[in-house]
């Protein structure tokens, strides 16, 4: 396989199969101050699906297509990554109803300088 194949494979892999390992203790801290509500949501983001350093996706793509219902977005301060816009989904088979669907990093999408640091 050349490069531009293997990629894409890995790709491939990582939409549809089970993402890429993700550690939420930072969030879960973060929310336990500013937004209780979360915490438990954030507890349960452990993989991640990515393509880029501004959104990160914590649903694989075939399941984002069946499943995304935007149930609305909070904005938090993170200490080292800036203003996020957590965006949640409802989701009824977890407790409250609702679950992150991704996050958007706001400082980076508006200051494309500062993701390449």
């Amino acid at each position: 396989m050349n490069t531009n194949e293997n990629d894409h494979l890995n790709w491939h892999q990582r939409e549809n199969g089970g993402g890429d390992p993700f550690d939420p203790t930072s969030f879960v801290a973060l929310a336990r101050v500013y937004c209780p509500h979360l915490v438990e949501a954030f507890t349960r983001c452990t993989r991640k699906w990515s393509n880029d350093e501004l959104y990160t996706y914590f649903m694989s793509g075939p399941d984002r297509g069946k499943r995304w219902r935007y149930a609305g977005g909070v904005e938090l301060e993170h200490p080292t990554l800036g203003t996020l816009l957590v965006d949640l989904v409802l989701d009824p088979t977890v407790p409250g109803g609702k679950a992150i669907g991704g996050i958007e990093y706001l400082d980076r999408v508006m200051d494309p300088e500062r993701h390449l640091h």
